[in-house]
């Protein structure tokens, strides 16, 4: 847990460096407003700037921060810490499965051949298909175990695959129930077309071309999988599904963060789908083999740090946005501090003013808001024993302690009910908590913000005596 917990900080410094390189050029561009006010102001009459001059000269000192800023956002060191932050939380929660760090890091190359500011994960879908396909044909596809079916093959259960090719699979089926040896045998003990009484030989059949079966590559961007039973590109596309799925919010559909929570649930949806693809390869006494079992996750892993990448990108674009919104109010301010007028100052003084206090208010604002999340996060991590059994475990212990006869009863006739209210009952607890911390945390920014305006306060009757 705490291993989780360190790797999951790493997001939010992330932000942190943007926020603080932004701040850092932010000051500079400050500092260049001062500077050249001071040397304006000490030019004579003849040698003032015009107006037009001075939002030239704003103009090139705001671009050039600007260009400044954007030059370190470097895509492919920012595609690397992407990767290892992903491949940290991941590893967390998959060891058995997962490649060794250098390995996966290869499959980046792929991003090399995109645009990374303007490339979508849908756009890249089929890319990624096609890339891990071809990493999976390299090993064996299939673990093969003793021969011993315990269930006869029937059409109805080819209807319901999936992952296998369910076409070829009843093509076969029927040609093998139709063919003239099957029909001397075994014709009297077939029940219907549906279901083949002892179906040995073609399991053993479709065994032997599953392990055998390779796709036909047509040219570099063209995998023919129509003749294979075991078309692993269809496994790879429900990798991406099942993670395009976690990633887009129930409540608005918007991309979710990316938290240690969701990779876990990520690694889990996984997981299920291997156990889907054995489910379909168990009648033929198949299972995934070990390295196409990896290459799933490896599939799992370059895709969230293309989501990781999107997030940072996007956080960083969205935060340098926020200056570029405020480039007129600075060029006003600008204008109006190196053009001198004693009334002008006044108004410029004002409107400063009025500046640093909405600038004071966001902030502060934002300040809460993200203790309030961390407060919450906190808690929250702390309840992830909150799960089924271990209700159950609570309330089949209050069975050995003086409870009301009522609660025995209620617990023998409905125990899901009796789970359902020690959930809310502690639950109603750890709200109260995190309120308690919420409201101490508003608390202690009102103290500083009241520090701050009594400081201010002090240095003005300073100034004036």
């Amino acid at each position: 847990m705490f291993k989780a917990l360190r790797v999951a900080t790493i997001a939010r410094h992330e932000r942190e460096k943007v926020e603080a390189l932004v701040d850092k050029r932010k000051g500079e561009l400050q500092e260049l407003i001062e500077k050249t006010t001071e040397s304006e102001r000490k030019r004579s009459a003849e040698e003032k700037m015009s107006t037009k001059d001075v939002e030239k000269v704003f103009d090139e000192m705001f671009n050039h921060i600007i260009q400044v800023i954007r030059s370190e956002f470097i895509p492919e060191e920012r595609l690397k810490q992407a990767y290892k932050t992903i491949y940290a939380n991941y590893n967390i929660y998959e060891k058995e499965y997962l490649f060794k760090f250098q390995h996966v890091s290869e499959h980046l190359q792929f991003f090399s051949n995109f645009n990374q500011d303007k490339t979508s994960i849908n756009q890249i879908e089929n890319g990624l298909i096609l890339q891990f396909s071809r990493e999976g044909y390299k090993e064996d596809l299939v673990k093969v175990h003793h021969y011993n079916p315990d269930t006869n093959y029937s059409s109805i259960m080819i209807k319901s695959l999936f992952y296998l090719n369910k076409d070829l699979l009843q093509k076969a089926f029927n040609e093998f129930y139709e063919s003239s040896t099957y029909e001397d045998k075994h014709r009297e003990q077939a029940v219907s077309s549906e279901i083949i009484v002892n179906s040995d030989a073609f399991q053993m059949k479709i065994r032997n071309d599953i392990q055998q079966q390779k796709p036909i590559i047509r040219d570099v961007s063209i995998l023919d999988e129509s003749q294979m039973y075991f078309p692993i590109s269809i496994a790879f596309r429900e990798v991406i599904t099942r993670i395009t799925k976690a990633m887009r919010s129930v409540e608005n559909g918007k991309i979710r963060q990316i938290q240690i929570q969701l990779i876990q649930q990520i690694v889990g949806r996984i997981d299920s789908l291997i156990m889907k693809v054995n489910e379909e390869l168990y009648p033929f006494c198949l299972s995934l083999s070990r390295p196409l079992k990896a290459t799933f996750h490896s599939c799992a892993v370059i895709l969230l740090t293309k989501y990781y990448y999107d997030e940072q990108k996007d956080y960083f674009a969205e935060t340098l946005s926020k200056l570029e919104t405020q480039k007129d109010n600075l060029k006003q301010y600008f204008i109006d501090r190196v053009i001198p007028d004693t009334k002008v100052d006044t108004e410029v003084d004002k409107k400063y003013a009025i500046r640093l206090c909405k600038d004071i208010k966001e902030s502060f604002v934002q300040f809460i808001i993200d203790d309030g999340q961390n407060i919450i996060n906190k808690r929250l991590n702390n309840c992830t024993h909150l799960n089924r059994k271990w209700i159950q475990d609570r309330c089949d212990a209050r069975l050995l302690t003086d409870q009301e006869t009522q609660w025995y009863l209620d617990y023998i006739k409905n125990p899901r009910k009796s789970f359902e209210q020690l959930f809310k009952d502690i639950w109603k607890d750890v709200e109260a908590i995190i309120n308690r911390e919420l409201v101490a945390r508003k608390l202690f920014y009102a103290d500083i913000l009241k520090e701050f305006f009594t400081c201010m306060e002090r240095k003005l009757i300073l100034n004036l005596i």
